[in-house]
C-alpha cells in the first residue's frame, strides 16, 4: 500500500499526531508534500517534496497565521501542479491523505485528474472560522465533499458540523488521534509539597489562557504551594508574560514558551493537574480535539477543560476531570479549587489513564486508519 500525506508544515510539534500516524507498523507513507519543513532533525522523512510558491501566494500556512484577509485563490501554480503530479506518479502513490480542508482544496483537482483516491482529515479551523472568512473556500467545500473519497474527523462533534455544511454522512468517518500510552507513564504524585497546574498548548485566543491566569490568581494568590506552568508559543506569549508581572504573580505563574516532546512529557510527570480553557474565539475558530488532553490523561493527570468541540469525548466530567461551560470563569475558578483535593486528583487521573488505553491507544487508532486506507484502495 503506497500512500502519501500532504500537510502545510512538516512538522510543527503541535501536530506530532501526524508523525505518530506515519511512524507505526500499519502505515508507511512513501511521500510527504508540504509548503515548509520545520523542526528538521526531530521529525524526518526520507522523501519530502517542498512546494515552491511565488511571493504573495495565499497558501494555507499564511492563512493560518492571518497574514492575508482573503482566501481568493484556490489553485496551485503550474509548476506546483507538475511537481505534485510527478511525485504521485513516480512514487506510484495509491492514496493521498491531506490534512486540513483548507489545504485539500489545492490537491483535489490533481487527484481527480490522476484518478488517485484521497482522504481529508478536518481539524477544526477549516470548518469553523475559515468557512466564514473565505467565501470562495466555503464554495469549494462542496466540490471537495463530492470529490474526496473519505473525510476523516477527530470527534463526533466535528462530524455533526460537517454534516451541517452539506457533507454526505457516507463520506465521513470518525478517526480519533491516537496517543502512545506506553510513552506516558503515570508516576506517584502523593508526596509532593506543591500542587502544580499545567497548561500546554499554543498561546492563542481560543486557548483561553488570559482568563485562566485571572482565575488562578483570584483563587490562589499568596498560596506559594500552588503554581501554574504555562507552556507554549504563540502571538500572546509576550502579553501573557506582562499580565503575570502586572498581577504580581511571577512567583506562582511561569510562562515558559515551547517545550520539546521530551520536555513536555517531563512536564506531565512533574505536574498534578492539566488545564485547558478552550473556547470559541472572536473569529469563530474552534478546537478539534486537543492532543495535549490525551497525552496528559495518559500520564494519569486529572483534566480541567470546557464543553468545547470534541473535548467532552476525551474527558468524562466528574470521572476523569472537570468540564465547565465556555467563558464561565466562576465555574473554572471553582474547578481549580476543587482540584486541591489530592484524593480526587488521584481518582480522576487513574480513570483518565484507563480511558485513554481503552479509546485512544495509538496502536488501535492507527490500525483503524490503515483499515480505512485499505478499504478505499481495494
Amino acid at each position: 500500500m503506497r500512500t502519501a500525506i500532504a500537510t502545510t508544515e512538516f512538522l510543527q510539534s503541535s501536530a506530532v499526531w501526524i508523525y505518530r500516524q506515519m511512524s507505526n507498523d500499519y502505515i508507511k507513507h512513501s511521500l510527504v508534500f508540504t509548503d515548509q519543513v520545520v523542526n528538521e532533525g526531530i521529525y524526518n522523512h526520507e522523501n519530502v517534496v517542498v512546494l515552491k510558491h511565488k511571493t504573495g501566494f495565499l497558501h494555507t500556512v499564511k492563512v493560518l497565521k492571518r497574514k492575508y484577509p482573503l482566501f481568493d485563490s484556490i489553485r496551485f501554480s503550474r509548476t506546483n501542479r507538475q511537481t505534485v503530479k510527478k511525485g504521485l506518479i513516480d512514487n506510484k502513490i495509491e492514496l493521498l491523505h491531506i490534512h486540513f480542508g483548507t489545504y485539500a482544496v489545492f490537491f483535489m483537482d490533481i487527484c481527480t485528474e490522476l484518478e488517485i483516491p484521497f482522504v481529508v482529515t478536518f481539524h477544526g479551523f477549516d470548518i469553523t472560522s475559515a468557512v466564514n472568512r473565505w467565501p470562495l473556500y466555503k464554495k469549494k467545500l462542496g466540490d471537495l465533499f463530492l470529490s474526496m473519497d473519505m473525510g476523516l474527523v477527530i470527534s463526533e462533534e466535528m462530524k455533526t458540523r460537517l454534516l451541517q455544511l452539506g457533507c454526505s454522512e457516507n463520506k465521513l468517518r470518525v478517526s480519533y488521534l491516537g496517543v502512545p500510552t506506553d510513552q506516558f507513564i503515570p508516576v506517584d504524585r502523593s508526596d509532593r509539597s506543591k500542587v502544580q497546574f499545567l497548561h500546554a498548548g499554543r498561546l492563542t485566543e481560543k486557548k483561553g489562557v488570559e482568563p485562566l491566569i485571572h482565575c488562578f490568581t483570584n483563587a490562589f494568590k499568596g498560596q506559594e504551594d500552588v503554581v501554574l506552568i504555562v507552556a507554549g508559543g504563540g502571538e500572546l506569549r509576550d502579553s501573557l508574560t506582562t499580565l503575570v508581572k502586572n498581577l504580581d504573580m511571577n512567583s506562582q505563574i511561569k510562562v515558559i514558551g515551547n517545550l520539546s516532546q521530551e520536555e513536555l512529557t517531563k512536564a506531565y510527570r512533574d505536574s498534578d493537574v492539566f488545564v485547558l480553557n478552550s473556547r470559541t474565539d472572536s473569529n469563530g475558530t474552534q478546537e478539534g480535539l486537543p492532543i495535549g488532553i490525551l497525552e496528559a490523561s495518559s500520564s494519569a493527570l486529572p483534566i480541567i477543560s470546557t464543553y468545547h468541540a470534541g473535548i467532552p469525548e476525551s474527558v468524562i466530567n466528574e470521572k476523569t476531570g472537570i468540564l465547565v461551560t465556555e467563558y464561565d470563569d466562576k465555574a473554572l475558578t471553582c474547578a481549580l479549587v476543587t482540584m486541591l483535593d489530592s484524593q480526587k486528583r488521584l481518582e480522576f487521573g487513574l480513570n483518565g489513564r484507563a480511558y485513554m488505553e481503552k479509546k485512544f491507544a495509538l496502536k488501535n487508532c492507527n490500525e483503524q486508519l490503515s483499515g480505512i486506507y485499505r478499504g478505499i484502495i481495494s
